[in-house]
């Protein structure tokens, strides 16, 4: 309970049935900006959920080619209280240094600031793991995924991201963006030195472009989403040699690449 009252408020509403009308007590999942400042220079405000925020600064500037490592952070601060995280490296370069040029910014969940180029960026490595998991395995892991956010269940205001194993969830997310939720999990990797390349990426909402993008960076070799891909997703996830997976629920699942991957059963 303690989870859900960090993310959650509660409203007195008016509920309208088709038998009448009450005063209740419901639960609204909380959103927050927490401004991301790189070498001391402001780089974005995300709108957010009020948790994991520091994993969330590192993973967006991981996908944003702003931070390669984690070997090159040398201070990472929060202060909660004003939303802002300061993350300093090495080589101190500011910001407009480091960005790549010719971008755009994208909309999304919760005004997704992810920014990426209209083709595929150059140097994007091909997934190289030979990783295969069954398909019964990656029912039973959408399965336990689906149960695994108490802040979904009780407001149904969230999306999820996790990342597996193939049989348990190591790390799990969830914010007010579909964006954020990854980048927290792979904030939260490379904070704790856990490799995503032999690993599977558990998305609960559909997979674009950009969120392939954040798993190829990541090298992860599997996706698996309960939502749909879209076409852009599904031909980068081929060129890049990723298997994707859609429409992972109710004991089936779309598998658009990469199937060699998905292994019988039997």
């Amino acid at each position: 309970m303690g989870k859900i009252m960090d993310e959650t408020q509660e409203f007195s509403i008016l509920r309208v049935t088709r038998v009448g009308r009450e005063e209740i007590t419901d639960r609204v999942v909380t959103e927050s900006p927490l401004t991301v400042w790189l070498n001391g220079s402001e780089v974005v405000t995300l709108l957010c959920s009020p948790t994991w925020q520091e994993p969330l600064a590192v993973g967006y500037l991981f996908s944003e080619e702003l931070l390669r490592d984690r070997s090159e952070i040398t201070a990472l601060s929060l202060d909660r209280e004003q939303g802002v995280v300061h993350l300093h490296t090495g080589e101190g370069r500011p910001p407009e240094a480091m960005h790549p040029a010719g971008r755009v910014v994208t909309s999304g969940s919760a005004r997704a600031t992810t920014s990426v180029t209209l083709s595929m960026p150059h140097g994007l490595e091909r997934a190289q793991s030979a990783v295969q998991v069954t398909a019964r395995a990656v029912m039973d892991l959408v399965q336990q995924f689906q149960h695994h956010s108490e802040v979904y269940m009780a407001t149904h205001g969230v999306h999820s991201a996790a990342l597996s194993d193939g049989e348990r969830i190591l790390v799990f997310a969830e914010d007010i963006g579909r964006h954020n939720a990854v980048d927290k999990v792979m904030g939260r990797c490379m904070l704790d030195g856990i490799t995503t390349d032999d690993k599977l990426l558990v998305l609960s909402s559909r997979v674009s472009s950009e969120m392939l993008l954040k798993a190829a960076r990541g090298r992860v070799p599997i996706v698996v989403s309960i939502s749909a891909p879209t076409s852009l997703a599904v031909s980068w996830a081929t060129d890049l040699r990723i298997t994707l997976v859609g429409f992972a629920r109710d004991n089936r699942m779309n598998v658009y690449s990469e199937s060699w991957r998905i292994r019988d059963d039997g």
